[in-house]
């Protein structure tokens, strides 16, 4: 699954000019002012690095894959239960009755289907849950690349793949580091507060309070 990011950039307004025309028998024309440079200020950012660097996409990854371990484990249960399901029947043949038999083949294709089932919406989990929660992180990428670039005053952040990018206007860590930092300060404060616990110390045959 090929992963994308949009592009976000801040672009400039460019000046439009307006000349004006003097009548000839009054004053010669003014030569047009030179136009003035503008500089605009480009930076990098690689956002698979960036993922790879995030504690809060190692979070979500985390859950999604206790999830799915879950689910794998329950499926295997199942299939070692028709397993043995199926063995029983194979013991059965000749002894049993003919109604037996019908009875635990219906089990047995009826757990096929559950597992079959529960295969196919484990599958669907682990696309979609990784798709959003990639599509959060890159939401949360974006603000941080705003962020940066009001505060160092950068035109246009350029993001994913490109030809060539020098390492002096790679900003990639420097998005790292703040999205880290934001992420455990909400950590903290969704954090509950200690509970306050009473010390009782003990002075000869007295006990107070600490």
């Amino acid at each position: 699954m090929k992963k994308q990011l949009s592009i976000f950039a801040l672009t400039l307004a460019a000046s439009a000019s307006i000349s004006f025309a003097a009548n000839a028998s009054d004053k010669p024309a003014e030569p047009a002012a030179a136009k003035e440079t503008e500089t605009i200020i480009i930076r990098y950012v690689d956002p698979y690095k960036v993922l790879a660097g995030l504690d809060q996409w190692k979070d979500k990854t985390d859950i999604i894959q206790k999830e799915i371990d879950t689910r794998a484990k329950n499926i295997e249960n199942m299939k070692r239960s028709g397993q043995t399901k199926q063995e029983q029947m194979q013991n059965m043949r000749g002894t049993a009755s003919d109604n037996a038999l019908e009875k635990i083949q219906k089990e047995i294709m009826q757990l096929s289907n559950e597992i079959r089932i529960e295969e196919e919406a484990l599958q669907n989990f682990a696309q979609n849950a990784m798709q959003k929660a990639q599509m959060e992180i890159l939401q949360s990428i974006e603000e941080a690349n705003a962020v940066i670039a009001k505060e160092r005053g950068i035109d246009l952040v350029q993001a994913g793949p490109v030809l060539f990018a020098s390492a002096k206007i790679d900003i990639t860590q420097d998005v790292v580091a703040l999205m880290n930092e934001q992420y455990t300060r909400k950590k903290l404060a969704k954090a509950p507060a200690p509970k306050e616990t009473t010390k009782l110390a003990k002075t000869d045959d007295k006990t107070v309070k600490a």
